[in-house]
């Protein structure tokens, strides 16, 4: 499908599709923050809500890496992606109700977040594991106003809700971590990070830069 020009966007993918398919990954290498998703059918369902689940894949699409996920509602959304060195694709998994849909994605004209003038510099990282608690919240990160950036790897197979100042839960969190995936944080927060567990099964790995 071409590409497109809205009023403060632009379609740069569209197909239609349906869900006996199963999984599609978006034939387009990406490196945007920033995309509008969306996912069309008509009529409407009254009754459901969830369309499908995105993943942000590398590696094979065959045997993919899946960095991070979002479920998707028949609506659009906007979905804000964390920073990360080179390209990436989309994978989007249906729900198996859908039947015939289209998915769009869009990328805005101009950006809605900035990169800083000047990159992030650390010479100090120091590496921790926590081990995995789905009781209570634990600290993932203590405060530290030296600390310039993070990262977490969830190696556990439960998912990792992470809480920037508050223990999460899991209908509010900060920040929703698959097993097996790395997270990269946006922005430099230096207050203390939370992380509750769906089991008690292995650990997060977390480096901290100051």
């Amino acid at each position: 499908m071409p590409a497109k020009t809205g009023l403060s966007r632009i379609l740069i993918y569209g197909q239609n599709l349906n869900s006996k398919s199963g999984k599609h990954v978006v034939n387009r290498l990406l490196t945007e923050r920033e995309l509008v998703v969306t996912v069309k059918r008509p009529p409407k369902p009254d009754t459901w809500q969830v369309a499908g689940t995105l993943n942000r894949i590398i590696g094979n699409p065959q045997l993919p890496i899946i960095l991070d996920s979002f479920p998707l509602k028949l609506s659009s959304q906007v979905i804000r992606l964390p920073p990360i060195n080179g390209e990436y694709l989309l994978e989007f998994t249906p729900a198996d109700w859908l039947g015939n849909y289209t998915l769009e994605i869009w990328r805005f004209n101009m950006p809605l977040y900035s990169e800083p003038s000047s990159a992030i510099t650390s010479g100090n990282a120091t590496q921790t594991s926590v081990a995995a608690s789905s009781a209570a919240a634990v600290d993932l990160l203590t405060a530290n106003s030296n600390r310039k950036t993070f990262t977490i790897y969830n190696n556990s197979t439960g998912v990792l809700y992470v809480g920037f100042g508050v223990a999460p839960t899991a209908n509010a969190f900060s920040a929703r971590i698959n097993p097996s995936v790395y997270y990269e944080s946006p922005v430099n927060f230096t207050g203390v990070i939370k992380g509750l567990w769906t089991n008690n099964n292995g650990n997060a790995q977390v480096t901290e830069f100051s």
